[in-house]
């Protein structure tokens, strides 16, 4: 008998049956590797299935890998709930939650906590907000910072966000009680010796401040807590 195998061309385009190949002699046991059917080719698209990349896991994703981690929920699972892959959970859960960078540059000549000294002290009196950069070291001994430059000052405040702005120039009052104050006032001067006019101190607050004649600067809260500033005045 002839059990010699007959293999109709499969890479024939004109062949109607190249996907549903039958052997021409079938045989109990019998395995024939270039014999294809219907449901060999579906099995083996899902056993060699095309292989995705996986994404890139955002802040939300690793949020919630550490939640579900929290709970006891093994990484197989929280993989295929968020559709990661395992490496992908493991490597989240391996990781600290705020990864800290380095910075480059320059180290600040004042430290956050002098900084912070600093705030302090423009907070606690309403005049200071009006000291002027280059005064602060020596209105300041107890700070330590006599070694230390005005732009480093203007600095450590701006990381702060607190910075100098132009103040708000004082008007002079117009009201009918002002009016009559400074008229008597004239009145009364009139009367006063030589002597007493040499010896007159002028003690006028609009002038002694600056007053609309000059500029005036003074210490604002540009950025953060608005409050600071209230407990300031």
């Amino acid at each position: 008998m002839d059990q010699t195998l007959h293999y109709p061309n499969i890479f024939n385009r004109n062949s109607t049956s190249a996907l549903n190949i039958e052997p021409a002699i079938s045989a109990p046991g019998d395995f024939h590797p270039y014999i294809l059917t219907n449901e060999t080719q579906d099995v083996q698209s899902l056993s060699h299935g095309k292989r995705y990349k996986s994404k890139e896991t955002s802040e939300a994703d690793r949020s919630k890998i550490r939640a579900l981690a929290n709970t006891g929920m093994s990484c197989r699972n929280i993989s295929n709930l968020l559709h990661l892959t395992e490496r992908q959970v493991q490597y989240v859960l391996t990781q600290s939650v705020t990864p800290k960078k380095n910075r480059w540059g320059r180290k600040y000549a004042m430290s956050g906590d002098k900084a912070q000294e600093l705030v302090n002290w423009v907070l606690s009196d309403s005049s200071h907000r009006e000291a002027k950069f280059s005064e602060i070291p020596t209105t300041t001994p107890y700070l330590n910072l006599v070694n230390v430059g005005e732009k480093a000052i203007r600095s450590a405040l701006k990381r702060n966000g607190y910075e100098r702005r132009v103040a708000k120039k004082k008007v002079i009052s117009t009201s009918d009680n002002h009016k009559t104050t400074r008229l008597n006032f004239v009145r009364w001067g009139l009367t006063w010796y030589r002597e007493r006019l040499y010896n007159q101190s002028f003690s006028d607050e609009m002038w002694a401040s600056g007053g609309v004649n000059s500029r005036s600067f003074v210490m604002v809260l540009v950025e953060g807590d608005k409050e600071d500033v209230v407990r300031g005045q």
